[in-house]
């Protein structure tokens, strides 16, 4: 009830609305002016669904957090054996193993591979880092601001990995 323009109470506010609240704090989190104070996607959804559950409508918060997964796009993280990489499509079958788009210096930033981690049984996410964490040629490389992009596909036709620009 204190929403602009009107202070309407939660009955009283469109279903647009409550998404559009959704998607624009989860931006603001993820791109902040300074990207040096932007939290990681996965961050982002950490606080909203931990700390600020009571702002949003609880079924479409879980819903958009369903969505986007656990890992969502554009996260940046280190794998178990140190690989770093950015995450670039989900399962929503298996949200702990995304597709992730690989940092290595010997291959050009237009080749990256792509590895899905579902076809590799050790490999895992150890942690989500900021971009700010990497170096400037490891954030070059994955650049998350112009490589992200949501591709959406029901659960019956299974997941595909999409190549990236």
């Amino acid at each position: 009830g204190k929403g602009y323009p009107d202070g309407l109470a939660a009955q009283d506010i469109s279903f647009q609305a409550k998404v559009t609240a959704i998607a624009n704090y989860y931006d603001n989190l993820c791109n902040r002016q300074d990207p040096k104070d932007s939290l990681t996607p996965h961050e982002s959804l950490s606080l909203m669904f931990g700390k600020r559950q009571d702002k949003f409508d609880h079924s479409l918060l879980n819903l958009f957090i369903g969505c986007l997964g656990v890992y969502p796009p554009g996260t940046i993280v280190e794998l178990n054996n140190g690989i770093i990489g950015m995450v670039v499509s989900i399962d929503a079958g298996k949200p702990l193993q995304p597709t992730v788009l690989i940092y290595d210096p010997t291959v050009p930033k237009k080749e990256a591979i792509i590895f899905d981690l579902g076809s590799e049984a050790d490999a895992k996410i150890e942690r989500s880092l900021r971009p700010s964490q990497l170096p400037p040629k490891v954030f070059a490389y994955l650049d998350p601001r112009v490589r992200v992009s949501y591709y959406f596909e029901s659960s019956e036709a299974g997941s595909t990995a999409e190549r990236l620009p």
